[in-house]
C-alpha cells in the first residue's frame, strides 16, 4: 500500500486542528500533525507577503489523495490553499485507514 505525506498551511492553529481532527475522524488520513507557527513568504499580486501560519501534515493512503484534497479545499478558510503531497518510501507503524463507520457523517 502506498502512502503520501500531505501538507497545507492554515492561518491559525484552530483552523489546522479542526481539519486535522475531521480528516482523522472521517478516516481520510491515518495520521495528522499540526506544527507552528511558521513564517510563510511568497509573492501575491506583485507584492511580497509574509505571514505566520500553522502547517498541517497528514499521512494518507495514495488512492485517497484526491478525496482528501477536496475535503481540505472545502474546509480551508482561504479560497486557494496550497496543498503538497510527497510519496513516502518507507512507513513504519502506519496502518491503512479503515472505512468510516456506516452512517458516519463528515464534520
Amino acid at each position: 500500500m502506498d502512502f503520501l505525506e500531505v501538507s497545507a498551511g492554515f492561518p491559525s492553529q484552530q483552523d489546522a486542528a479542526y481539519v486535522a481532527r475531521s480528516v482523522i475522524h472521517t478516516r481520510l488520513a491515518v495520521a495528522a500533525r499540526v506544527e507552528g507557527p511558521v513564517l510563510s513568504m511568497g509573492w501575491r499580486d506583485g507584492t511580497l507577503v509574509e505571514a505566520e501560519e500553522w502547517r498541517l501534515l497528514l499521512t494518507v493512503q495514495a488512492d485517497r489523495f484526491d478525496q482528501l484534497a477536496a475535503y481540505i479545499i472545502r474546509r480551508h478558510p482561504r479560497p486557494d490553499p496550497h496543498i503538497v503531497a510527497v510519496p513516502l518510501r518507507r512507513h513504519v507503524g502506519v496502518e491503512a485507514a479503515e472505512p468510516a463507520p456506516s452512517g458516519g457523517v463528515p464534520l
